[in-house]
């Protein structure tokens, strides 16, 4: 049973693989936190939608000894891209042989060519330098107005809506107490520390880790409880 989750993830640094229906693993990684669930969307490998999917192999690692167990786990395994001498082609799609993360990445000219005509007219990159043209384009883009037919429409959408007497009363309930301007500070009873009341009441008191940081200790040394926690 696969005990960790992206709620539940290992302590330290750790290494996990992406399996693909059949069991077989199709990627090896390094991660800390939550990483082995946050493969991003514009990264090259997704991770599995199904979290049994995903198998932490080895955990409480320091970082130079999760590179290591890394790189062993993809030597084992072998990579699709290459071609070796000694045995058949490897199953695993990562792109370099780990122990040194995204550094490894070794790109052809073609690529970093690809790469750096992506980032021309990025209007999120910093300090990339556009031409008049493409200013002017997207200025263009900026001082497009809706049409009447689309402010009618969201005219319409909009009218209306306004809260219950429930929900109204719900709101100031949860309200009561907070003072306009200088917040109330207050104190956790079970971390002792102090603070604004809106942002203890969220993350202390009931929610505070100090409570729930040994049971989730407690579930990774012995993974019988993990049903009951």
């Amino acid at each position: 049973m696969n005990i960790y989750s992206i709620s539940k993830y290992p302590v330290g640094f750790y290494v996990y693989a992406y399996l693909r229906k059949d069991g077989s693993p199709y990627y090896i990684g390094k991660g800390k936190y939550d990483r082995a669930w946050r493969h991003m969307k514009g990264e090259a490998i997704k991770s599995p939608k199904l979290s049994s999917r995903i198998i932490i192999l080895e955990t409480r690692l320091t970082e130079v000894g999760a590179l290591a167990l890394e790189r062993r786990y993809i030597q084992w395994y072998g990579r699709k891209d290459l071609q070796y001498y000694d045995r058949p082609q490897g199953i695993l799609r990562n792109g370099t042989d780990g122990g040194d993360g995204c550094c490894g990445a070794i790109r052809t000219p073609v690529a970093r060519e690809k790469m750096s005509l992506a980032k021309i007219g990025n209007t999120y990159s910093k300090g990339v330098k556009r031409t008049p043209d493409q200013c002017a384009a997207i200025g263009a883009r900026s001082r497009i107005k809706h049409s009447i037919q689309q402010n009618l429409n969201h005219s319409i959408t909009m009218t209306g809506k306004k809260h219950t007497a429930a929900q109204n009363a719900a709101k100031s309930e949860r309200t009561k107490g907070v003072a306009k301007g200088p917040q109330q500070r207050v104190t956790c009873p079970h971390c002792g520390n102090t603070g604004g009341i809106i942002n203890m009441r969220r993350y202390h008191f009931t929610n505070c880790r100090s409570i729930h940081q040994p049971l989730l200790l407690s579930v990774m040394e012995n993974p019988a409880t993990a049903q009951k926690w």
